[in-house]
């Protein structure tokens, strides 16, 4: 980080316990997942439960799931463009704001139970011989 000259700005944290986790989100400005190959992204709803919005690939496979473009945080298709949206998001405020207040509306939209709820649909649907494709939801 020196050699970056970043380390007055940016910490490292390594691994980390569940309660340091949330509150390093909680103090932070914006969630930074810059990994080319990535899941789905629980890392994201964690961070937007804090309303923490994130800048990802828009390439990296399971972020473009999690990431609502523009609205929940901001996807990207290279270096460049990661970096100007950083910049942008940590320049700006009311944007920043804007999308984590959105990103946490969002998150509270997935919870284990609504997980669980969905993927016993699906199987009950497979075992009566039935097909079920795209969203799954659970009845209200």
């Amino acid at each position: 980080m020196h050699r970056l000259g970043i380390s007055d700005a940016v910490t490292f944290h390594g691994h980390i316990d569940d309660e340091t986790k949330h509150h390093v989100m909680q103090s932070s400005w914006v969630h930074l997942l810059p990994s080319r190959k990535e899941g789905w992204g629980l890392a994201v709803v964690e961070a937007a439960q804090h309303a923490v919005p994130t800048i990802g690939y828009r390439s990296s496979g399971g972020l473009s799931d999690s990431i609502v473009d523009g609205v929940t945080g901001i996807l990207v298709d290279d270096r460049a463009e990661l970096v100007n949206r950083l910049d942008q998001l940590l320049s700006d405020p009311v944007l920043r704001d804007q999308l984590g207040a959105k990103a946490q509306t969002r998150s509270a939209e997935f919870s284990w139970a609504q997980s669980a709820g969905a993927m016993r649909t699906v199987l009950e649907a497979v075992q009566a011989g039935e097909f079920v494709g795209g969203l799954v939801s659970t009845p209200v």
